[in-house]
């Protein structure tokens, strides 16, 4: 299992408040799915290659709204073959995106309201959802320390972006063929974000592997100075 994959199935068992579900899924709705009305017929497409983000959406849905939506698992005919999970949503949609503050006059917001993610526990469960949606991190095996966010939007990598500098994570945005990448290189801040979305365990593993190189590296350079 990947690192990436270990700190995702770590964060979506953590339990969360009622107003963090609603952020959590927020940030899930926003990066992952699509919205589609066809003869006033309202859908919402959720589609992930992650089965834990999958698995994560669909409870939270059910514990919110106490649906049952459709699930389906298809399989890739290209490059790697991996399987896509897909969540279809077909009743109370235009009801769901107004209570996460996703629907305005345009549509499907690019962006929650401030309400939605005003209180300290609901950034980051909205930070933990965008995450498990659309994030991945190098292992701490690897000395490129890397975390990031990538999305097609530019307002929401720039909204995401805004929600990490008030947990002093200083992230930058750039952009990757179709993709905007929020991402974050010095370790430190790496570790502090996943401290930000209750990624406990991945944050002892992180460090401690951090602080074993840096020591190795150190010792190094005092028998080169030597």
């Amino acid at each position: 299992m990947s690192f990436t994959s270990e700190v995702k199935s770590e964060i979506s068992q953590n339990e969360l408040k009622p107003c963090c579900v609603r952020a959590q899924l927020a940030a899930l709705l926003q990066c992952d799915a699509t919205l589609t009305i066809t003869n006033q017929q309202w859908e919402l497409h959720f589609k992930t290659e992650n089965p834990t983000t999958a698995k994560r959406f669909w409870i939270l849905l059910k514990q919110r709204y106490e649906l049952n939506p459709e699930l389906a698992i298809l399989k890739k005919v290209k490059l790697k073959k991996n399987y896509t999970y897909a969540v279809l949503i077909k009743s109370d949609v235009k009801n769901i995106l107004e209570d996460l503050n996703l629907y305005d006059q345009h549509g499907f917001a690019d962006h929650v309201s401030r309400e939605v993610v005003k209180k300290g526990c609901c950034a980051r469960a909205y930070l933990a959802g965008a995450f498990l949606a659309s994030g991945s991190v190098n292992s701490p095996a690897n000395s490129n320390y890397h975390l990031e966010i990538a999305i097609t939007d530019l307002a929401l990598a720039k909204f995401i972006q805004r929600v990490m500098k008030r947990f002093e994570l200083p992230a930058k945005i750039i952009q990757r063929r179709t993709q905007h990448v929020v991402y974050v290189k010095a370790s430190d801040k790496i570790s502090d974000f996943l401290r930000a979305i209750a990624a406990y365990e991945a944050v002892m593993k992180f460090e401690d592997v951090r602080i074993q190189r840096d020591f190795t590296n150190s010792l190094t350079r005092l028998d080169n100075c030597e």
